[in-house]
């Protein structure tokens, strides 16, 4: 599918030293309207910088909205606003002048309504700084992941009552993203059991393009899980295998078998969790003899007594006591009791021990 460009919304503009005007139309012959608005503010000198057409559901009425540049204009906003209102068809019109300083923001509409659903607009980089500050906290993704479930399994519900397969439903609700702006996405897979998505310049992942080595999507990963649930009518988890974040070309997501209900009862094993387990481990026994002998012990491999006594800065008769009491717990044993030397280790049962402290703690 190939892309024209970016969707200018015209909510406002810019133009210093102009003089700019915003008019709405309200007509039920939205071509020959046009048409005849264009040619009468051409012939007066005034230029349209910005226009949308947009119709009311359920209504005979549409919506004409533009930015005028009346700049090198002799007509005053007033008279092309009853100028306007003279050509055939239209019902209203509505006008508002912008700043002297040329700035124009819309004020003749309200709420923002995408696809018959009210909208707001939040800048990426703005929803980037709310992710990168909740997103501090463990539990704020698994929200975020959530929150994403449950608003695709509402879109679900919602696509399933027009009779589409699974596959052209889930076309049609990514095809939607690409319309409000979420990112450009592609069906990879979709064969009833494994659902694969492709998503380029994703909102969610884009301010930390390449910045970290984790992936970040959580609400999306999330809408997706619900989506496709839904749509397929049993529980999967989308999982992201490679973010934009993490310096790949773009996101992907694959699903995977699981109760959405589960997701988050384990946490998940990434290099914050465990820098966050590191920390707290290390703030309660990080003192601790025994268990600066243990870390000694998991790096070195084999020591002795004297070696650890070093290491840990304590003298040789004050450490037996604490290697004997890790001997009685079967935590570490001796490789080698000579006259004058005895040689320790970790214990075999105590290697997901050892793993944990040769980590960087």
């Amino acid at each position: 599918m190939k892309v024209g460009g970016p969707k200018h919304l015209p909510i406002g503009a810019y133009l210093p030293g102009r003089k700019i005007v915003e008019y709405l139309v309200l007509t039920e012959d939205p071509v020959s309207t046009l048409a005849e608005i264009t040619w009468r503010a051409k012939e007066k000198g005034v230029e349209i910088v910005a226009g949308n057409l947009t119709a009311e559901p359920r209504s005979p009425l549409r919506h004409f909205s533009f930015f005028a540049d009346l700049t090198h204009s002799e007509t005053t906003p007033e008279e092309l606003e009853k100028e306007l209102a003279k050509v055939e068809g239209v019902k209203e019109v509505f006008s508002q002048p912008g700043t002297s300083e040329g700035l124009l923001v819309d004020r003749l509409h309200f709420p923002l309504m995408v696809m018959e659903e009210r909208a707001i607009t939040l800048r990426v980089e703005t929803f980037g700084d709310l992710l990168q500050n909740l997103n501090q906290v463990e539990s704020n993704k698994l929200s975020f992941f959530r929150l994403g479930v449950k608003a695709g399994l509402r879109k679900a519900r919602k696509v399933s009552q027009l009779g589409l397969s699974g596959a052209q439903a889930l076309e049609l609700v990514l095809t939607e993203r690409i319309a409000k702006g979420w990112g450009f996405p592609s069906i990879k897979k979709f064969n009833g059991e494994t659902v694969e998505v492709e998503m380029q310049d994703l909102f969610e992942c884009l301010p930390f393009r390449g910045k970290g080595k984790e992936s970040r999507s959580q609400f999306f990963r999330g809408y997706l899980s619900g989506l496709v649930s839904g749509l397929i009518g049993k529980e999967v988890i989308m999982e992201e295998t490679k973010c934009i974040a993490k310096g790949d070309r773009s996101c992907y997501f694959a699903s995977i078998p699981g109760p959405l209900s589960e997701v988050g009862t384990k946490p998940s094993e990434t290099p914050q969790v465990r820098e966050e387990l590191f920390a707290t481990v290390k703030e309660i026994f990080g003192e601790e003899l025994k268990f600066k002998a243990l870390k000694f012990l998991a790096r070195k491999g084999v020591a002795s007594i004297r070696e650890i006594a070093r290491k840990i800065n304590i003298a040789p008769k004050n450490l037996t006591r604490h290697l004997e009491h890790l001997l009685q717990k079967g935590v570490i044993e001796t490789v080698y009791s000579g006259k004058n030397i005895k040689l320790y280790r970790l214990s075999p049962k105590a290697e997901v021990l050892g793993k944990f402290l040769r980590s960087d703690l």
